[in-house]
């Protein structure tokens, strides 16, 4: 009886499950899209965009105006899909970039195929370039705010396939509209009054055609400012035309920064457009116009909260676009999710999806762009609206050519460019994820699977007998599965699953890093290896810079596992340890052996290598700043089996290395420009062989400080050899003290490498330097950050890796 009455409660509670499903899965304040979304399929994603948008806007802050227009304009025709970013091709000759609200005054095409290049070439055919745009003018935002506009950009967009000159002209309202024109054509999108005002201040960078206002603003009557009004005509003809509309700036204020002064001027009738005027016609708007005006911070964090609900519109996923798949994620992998639909067999009959864009500018496999345009159809591009690429992997075979951005912001395609560096080979957190019957019988229990594009983390325990039921199903109808809806019934048992005992929330220990990891599994994991380090650090401080030095070049070769650690075998006479970088320069093996012995005796095969690593990195950090340097670093790695001296040279950057090199080395590994400022500030601990600086900055001619490079002729030999390379001290002013004081030797010359002497060839790394320099507190609050960014880099779990025995020697030995 019991048993009967319990099956009959089956169907209740699924379709109580069903009943709360969309209650559950759109609970989310960003479905469909998630934060992080590239963290496993592309780790360096952002920080890729992050890099390009930074050089850009350096050279020409019209090309983060540009872009943060260019989401604007593809989100409200079509959504954002990228739609905007479509060439003319015969099967579709106009489409939304040739409309007459896009061309000619749109740009900045050429800087987004120069982040799709630098993102193809590291993970090929995972990011969408709807996904470029929005990260593109999230981080436009943050250069051109100087910071102040800092926000996350949710990703998980798909491309379209549609795009049409005629849209824009439905969606797109003119500037010469009126409120309530703009309120309309806003609510129609989902957007509020409020955001309407506050995604208007984004009119305080940028240019505008003369065209787009003088009919309206100057030929007759209206209330804008009469000084403004007279500088206006001395640069606007009195009836432009298609051969004569130069462009003035927006905001003759502050006119490459972004701020609130948008919002002054509006106050102060010196604005452009009618639709800017209008504003102040309605009590409520005006009154929207003077909080933003007035409130420090108000407009900025208004701003964020509009962006990102603006990149949400009528966004793409499944088969309403083109798919993103993981690097490894096969269809005979995708089939094994299943999926409990009410769709599902139609859905099992349609084709698979389309790939992603490998050229934002083409369909995958539509026919090849057409020839250049002439001028006048083509707008301002150089060389017109052709596409540089073609379809699918031919975009790369047939054109290894590195976008460059020129002086004047724009980008040419140069032939002989060298091509960015590639990324690792897929780790293992990028193959096709585990099924519904491989989660069901993992140990542990851990994965991340749901749709297609694994936005859905969930854990099964294994004696629920509707997952076994499940499993059962999935064998007889494999061919008819869908892996999008198998996330929504996920999600659904995250709400009544648990009570009924069929479901494990994730937590960051079981599918990834967690602060306390060994509370419970060794609990005085933690204090033996800071009690080891803190004797190794008061013996000899250079000890505790060899173990910061050590995490970094663990991490940036196969991710935090370790794998620096292995000794030589037969079998692998050239491990990592080997490698130039590391050998004979890396220090610290023998702190690790004590920690790792130490520990072992506690707790023997619960405390991997690769976590003792990272937490040496954190407690030598802590000694060395006199305390200053404090912070929890999460845990869960586990140990590498491969190592290999050649992959140091190819991740380990030189201190021979400009800027931008640097900042590609970084990207990468998914770390961004600040955070590559901030590590440097390591260099304040240390000791440097000469042969690391003497060829490039004694030898040559460099902008080495006259006194402090005679200091270092006296202590290296003019011709550095392995018998006769003696090491200096990386800062002479404070050489055991981990503080900012590297940044103050950056900024006086005072610097060893090259790499280091860089970060003031930039202006954007200059401030952070500056700042590093100049603001208490302020360097060691990011290293603390960074540091623990850098120690979840490509971190092995599950079946990935192993918990070594000894930290020199994978467990078979």
């Amino acid at each position: 009886m019991a048993t009967a009455a319990t099956s009959s409660k089956m169907p209740v509670l699924a379709a109580l499950t069903l009943l709360l499903l969309a209650v559950a899965c759109r609970a989310s304040p960003y479905y469909p899209l998630e934060l992080g979304y590239y963290r496993y399929k592309c780790p360096q994603a952002e920080a890729i965009v992050k890099a390009v948008m930074e050089k850009a806007i350096g050279q020409n802050p019209g090309n983060g105006a540009a872009v943060i227009r260019m989401l604007f304009h593809d989100c409200f025709v079509e959504g954002c899909d990228a739609s905007v970013l479509l060439d003319p091709t015969p099967f579709s000759p106009t489409p939304e970039k040739l409309s007459a609200p896009n061309n000619p005054s749109l740009r900045g095409f050429e800087l987004i195929d120069a982040i799709k290049y630098a993102l193809e070439a590291a993970c090929p055919g995972v990011v969408s370039c709807a996904d470029i745009i929005a990260f593109a003018a999230r981080d436009a935002s943050y250069f051109l705010s100087h910071g102040k506009v800092f926000f996350d950009m949710p990703a998980g967009r798909l491309d379209g396939t549609f795009s049409n000159a005629s849209e824009p002209l439905k969606f797109l309202v003119p500037p010469t509209s009126n409120l309530s024109d703009l309120i309309s054509s806003f609510v129609v999108k989902g957007m509020s009054v409020e955001d309407l005002v506050v995604l208007s201040g984004a009119h305080t960078v940028g240019r505008s055609h003369c065209s787009s206002f003088v009919p309206d603003r100057l030929a007759v009557r209206s209330d804008i400012n009469p000084g403004l009004a007279g500088f206006l005509r001395s640069h606007c003809p009195a009836n432009p035309t298609s051969s004569d509309d130069p462009t003035v700036m927006q905001d003759v204020v502050t006119p490459n920064n972004m701020d609130n002064q948008y919002y002054k001027n509006v106050l102060s009738h010196t604005v452009l457009f009618t639709s800017d005027a209008a504003l102040l016609t309605s009590p409520e708007t005006a009154k929207l116009v003077l909080d933003n005006a007035n409130i420090p911070g108000w407009w900025e964090d208004m701003f964020k909260k509009a962006m990102v609900k603006m990149a949400s519109i009528q966004v793409k996923t499944g088969y309403q676009g083109q798919s993103i798949p993981s690097i490894a994620a096969s269809p005979s992998s995708r089939r094994t999710v299943r999926s409990t639909s009410i769709h599902t067999r139609r859905r099992a009959s349609l084709p698979p999806p389309l790939p992603a864009r490998r050229c934002c500018r083409a369909p995958p496999c539509g026919p090849p762009p057409p020839p250049p345009l002439p001028a006048a159809a083509g707008g301002t591009m150089k060389g017109g609206w052709s596409s540089p690429c073609t379809c699918g992997l031919e975009a790369i075979a047939n054109h290894r050519r590195k976008p460059e951005l020129e002086e004047d912001g724009t980008v040419e395609l140069h032939p002989h460019a060298p091509r960015l560096p590639t990324a690792a080979p897929p780790r293992a957190s990028l193959l096709p994820r585990p099924s519904l019957r491989a989660a069901v019988a993992a140990a542990p229990p851990c994965c991340r699977t749901g749709n297609d594009d694994g936005r859905v983390d969930f854990v099964y325990k294994r004696p629920a007998a509707l997952l076994v039921d499940d499993v059962d199903h999935e064998k007889q109808s494999r061919s008819k599965m869908a892996s999008k809806v198998a996330a929504l019934l996920s999600c659904a048992l995250l709400v009544v699953g648990a009570a009924a005992d069929y479901y494990t929330p994730p937590t960051p220990g079981t599918c990834g890093l967690k602060v306390g990891y060994y509370h419970d599994k060794c609990p005085p994991a933690e204090a033996i290896v800071k009690h080891v380090v803190g004797a190794a650090v008061r013996q000899n401080p250079g000890i505790g810079a060899g173990l910061i030095r050590m995490l970094f070049h663990d991490c940036f070769v196969e991710g935090c596992d370790a794998s620096v650690l292995l000794d030589p075998t037969p079998e692998n006479p050239q491990p990592e340890k080997l490698g130039p970088p590391n050998n004979p320069s890396l220090r610290g093996f023998e702190v690790i052996d004590a920690a790792k012995a130490a520990v072992e005796r506690a707790c023997p095969g619960v405390v991997s290598c690769a976590d003792i690593v990272a937490f040496a990195a954190r407690d030598a950090s802590f000694f060395l700043s006199g305390r200053g340097v404090d912070f929890d670093m999460p845990a869960g790695r586990l140990d590498g089996r491969y190592s290999n001296a050649s992959r140091t040279l190819d991740f380990l950057p030189p201190p021979t290395l400009n800027l931008s090199e640097l900042v590609a080395n970084f990207a990468v590994k998914g770390l961004g420009v600040e955070d590559m400022v901030v590590l440097a500030g390591s260099h304040t601990v240390g000791r440097s062989h000469c042969s690391s600086f003497v060829p490039d900055r004694i030898a040559v001619p460099s902008d080495i400080n006259l006194s402090f490079a005679s200091i270092l002729r006296g202590q290296c030999p003019a011709s550095p050899s392995p018998s006769d390379d003696p090491t200096v001290v990386q800062d002479v002013v404070t050489p055991d003290t981990l503080d900012n004081q590297y940044y103050k030797n950056v900024l006086a010359h005072r610097v060893l490498f090259t790499s280091d002497a860089s970060l003031l060839s930039s202006p954007a790394t200059a401030k952070m330097v500056s700042d590093n320099a100049n603001i208490p507190g302020w360097w060691e609050d990011r290293f603390k950050v960074a540091m623990v960014k850098m120690a979840s880099v490509e971190v092995k779990t599950g079946n990935q890796g192993e918990v070594r025995r000894n930290c020199r020697a994978v467990n078979y030995y």
